[in-house]
């Protein structure tokens, strides 16, 4: 008897000190386990203490309303795609480097002399200034016209009777159309929605 009730406590004192397996972190936020009550503290890096404390109502909710977090993730990456979509269509049109890159690469094949129309919209002129220093920079001369105002207006990119600078822009990956545009070779119109 006596020496089952030493088994018996020096069993429970081992069971106390046993581990149940190794702690392993990935990624940029490190759990640290403080103590034997299941708590932990987790580290983050970069995150201030602001963006910590809006982010547990919304994890805490997560967990409270059993939500599957990979449904969460999903929901949350269709969201991001769809604000970017909204910037891409509002924001201004600018030539990418791969475009700058391979527009140029092209054109300086076979340098032309054109004519370039372009719309008085900040954003249409805007955008033409790229187009226009990279005909520049591949050695094709033009010469410019700009209009205030035409109706209706004009929108996207347009090329009349020029099949290298159409291929060349399709090649490029930007939007152009084979256009007939009145006097000019290149027409920069208003961007379209």
């Amino acid at each position: 008897m006596k020496y089952g009730l030493i088994l018996f406590l020096l069993s429970t004192v081992m069971s106390w000190s046993q581990t149940s397996g190794t702690a392993e972190s990935k990624g940029s936020c490190s759990p640290a386990v403080s103590g034997s009550h299941n708590q932990f503290t987790i580290n983050c890096p970069g995150v201030s203490k602001e963006q910590i404390q809006k982010m547990l109502p919304i994890l805490n909710k997560i967990l409270a309303k059993q939500l599957d977090p990979d449904a969460v993730m999903k929901k949350l990456d269709d969201i991001s795609a769809g604000v970017q979509e909204i910037q891409r269509r509002t924001g201004d049109r600018e030539l990418t480097n791969a475009q700058i890159a391979k527009l140029t690469a092209l054109l300086k094949k076979s340098p032309q002399t054109i004519t370039v129309f372009m719309i008085g919209d900040r954003e249409a002129n805007a955008y033409g200034q790229q187009i226009l220093q990279v005909l520049q920079s591949a050695g094709w001369k033009f010469s410019v016209s700009i209009a205030g105002v035409m109706s209706p207006p004009p929108y996207g990119i347009e090329v009349n009777g020029n099949g290298t600078l159409l291929d060349a822009f399709r090649s490029a990956g930007i939007d152009v159309s084979n256009g007939s545009a009145v006097g000019a070779n290149l027409l920069i119109g208003l961007k379209p929605y």
